[in-house]
C-alpha cells in the first residue's frame, strides 16, 4: 500500500514539475515578446493562472502523503504515544470527510452549466475547474490508504509510526 501512495505522489509530483516548467517557458516567452519584441502574448496570463490552479491541487497530494498540512500539533505531542493513535486516525478521518465533500462539490461545479470561455485560448473554464475534483480525489485516495496503514500499525501495536507524529521536522 505504501508503494501505491509513493507511486501516486511521484506521478503528481512529475505532473506538477511538468506544469511548472511549461509555466516557466510561457512566462519567459511572455517577457521576451513584451519587452524585446514589443508585442504581447494575450494568452499567457490565462495559461499561467490555469497552471497555478493545477499546481496547487496536484501539489497538495504530496503534502497529504506526508501529512504536512497546516495544523497545531501541541495537543497531539502532549498525549502519550498510545493515546495519539486514535486521535491521529480520527483527525485523518475527519479530514477525509471534508476532502470527500470537495470532490463531490468539485464534480458538481465541473458538470454545471456556468462556464466561461476564455477569450484568448477559446477554451472552457471547466478544464480549470477540473483541477479541484481531480486533486481532491487523489488526496482522498492517499489519505484513505494512510488511514489503512495507520490502522494496521495500531492493530500490530507498532507505536513507532506515531511516536513523532506532530513534530515540526520536515522531511524536505
Amino acid at each position: 500500500m505504501r508503494r501505491i501512495i509513493d507511486w501516486v505522489v511521484r506521478t503528481t509530483d512529475f505532473a506538477t514539475i511538468a506544469i511548472m516548467l511549461a509555466m516557466f517557458c510561457v512566462m519567459l516567452a511572455s517577457i521576451v515578446f513584451r519587452y524585446i519584441l514589443n508585442d504581447s502574448l494575450q494568452w499567457s496570463d490565462e495559461v499561467l493562472v490555469w497552471g497555478l490552479v493545477w499546481i496547487v491541487m496536484l501539489g497538495s497530494v504530496g503534502v497529504m502523503a506526508q501529512w504536512r498540512h497546516v495544523y497545531v500539533p501541541v495537543c497531539v505531542l502532549a498525549l502519550p504515544a498510545r493515546w495519539r493513535i486514535p486521535l491521529v486516525i480520527l483527525s485523518k478521518a475527519v479530514t477525509m470527510i471534508f476532502i470527500a465533500l470537495i470532490v463531490y462539490y468539485g464534480i458538481e461545479v465541473f458538470q454545471s452549466r456556468f462556464h466561461r470561455v476564455s477569450v484568448s485560448l477559446n477554451l472552457s473554464s471547466r478544464w480549470e475547474k477540473l483541477a479541484m475534483p481531480v486533486g481532491a480525489a487523489l488526496m482522498l485516495w492517499v489519505g484513505i490508504l494512510q488511514i489503512v496503514l495507520d490502522m494496521r500499525a495500531w492493530l500490530a501495536d507498532d507505536l513507532s509510526r506515531f511516536a513523532t507524529y506532530g513534530d515540526s521536522d520536515l522531511d524536505i
